[in-house]
């Protein structure tokens, strides 16, 4: 009898310790989770949750966002991964996230995150339109602000243009601008510096200034006449055909947009237009022996100066 209770005894303890073996146990869970992002403005945050348990319940929330964000509890990014969600802050500031976990037995835990976002400022650049030989008097100048950005990726809202330096006897204003071009036409040589004040979507500002020198806008210079209009009267036989033109440079530069015009007048008559190319030919053939031939030639350059050049003739045998 005492045999048959021990082995009872011991039939029914295996029966007991495997029904602790296979009965689940009810861990705690976490709801710990990690992200990662650049931490600015436009630019995703991810947030990833890992565990070897498959069978949770996974709850993802925004709890808490900037003043004027317009980012919602579920504004997530669509996704068939329930251990992952990804938002774009839309301002800088604090957004704080929550997940909560619950297992098949119930287990429940939570965990928030508070994820900075910062905003850096935009970057002001001003670009010059204009050639070195452009920086002259009366002549306009062009910039604009077209490679300013923003490396947090925000579109760039506004662009303020000022005029804060100018030399003595300028009569240019403080000229303002809302463009993303500016222009000026310097009335003076001298120093003059501009400036550029650009912001961002999240109202961020930088400036950046921009100086220059601008010469004076001389006229034309003429470098040398052919012939020679030095002398007061050149003679021209009436079986000769002769070649005239001149030699021009401007602000001391290449020769850039020069416009020509020959006007010839006879016996004191009034001028009368004859060419516009650069050189003429007067041939003498069909002029009288005898007659005065006022010639001259009038070089205008991009910015309305002219330089005027004359030659009296004599028609002889």
């Amino acid at each position: 009898m005492i045999k048959i209770l021990k082995y009872s005894s011991i039939i029914i303890l295996f029966f007991f310790t495997g029904c602790l073996y296979y009965s689940p146990i009810n861990e705690a869970v976490s709801a710990n989770f990690t992200y990662t992002g650049d931490l600015i403005v436009n630019k995703p945050i991810s947030l990833l949750y890992t565990s070897k348990d498959k069978d949770l319940e996974l709850e993802w929330e925004i709890l808490t966002v900037p003043e004027f964000s317009d980012l919602k509890v579920d504004s997530f990014l669509p996704s068939n991964n329930i251990n992952k969600r990804v938002f774009i802050p839309d301002i800088p500031g604090k957004y704080i996230v929550s997940l909560k976990v619950e297992d098949e037995y119930g287990a429940k835990d939570s965990y928030t995150k508070s994820i900075v976002i910062i905003n850096n400022i935009p970057t002001a650049i001003i670009k010059s339109l204009n050639s070195g030989g452009d920086f002259v008097t009366n002549r306009e100048l062009h910039f604009d602000a077209s490679d300013s950005y923003d490396i947090d990726y925000n579109q760039l809202s506004s662009y303020s243009w000022t005029v804060v330096e100018i030399p003595k006897g300028s009569r240019i204003v403080e000229t303002f601008s809302n463009n993303i071009d500016f222009s000026i036409t310097p009335d003076v040589s001298g120093d003059y510096r501009i400036k550029l004040i650009v912001s961002d979507t999240n109202h961020l500002k930088s400036y950046t200034s921009l100086s220059f020198y601008v010469n004076e806008n001389l006229a034309p210079k003429i470098i040398e006449t052919i012939p020679d209009n030095s002398s007061d009267l050149i003679s021209l036989k009436k079986t000769n055909i002769k070649n005239f033109s001149a030699v021009i440079t401007d602000d001391s530069t290449l020769v850039n947009g020069l416009s020509y015009k020959w006007e010839i007048s006879i016996n004191s008559e009034d001028y009368s237009l004859f060419s516009n190319n650069s050189e003429v030919n007067i041939n003498a053939n069909i002029y009288g022996i005898g007659d005065f031939i006022s010639l001259k030639l009038t070089v205008t350059d991009n910015s309305e100066n002219k330089t005027t050049i004359k030659w009296r003739i004599i028609i002889i045998e």
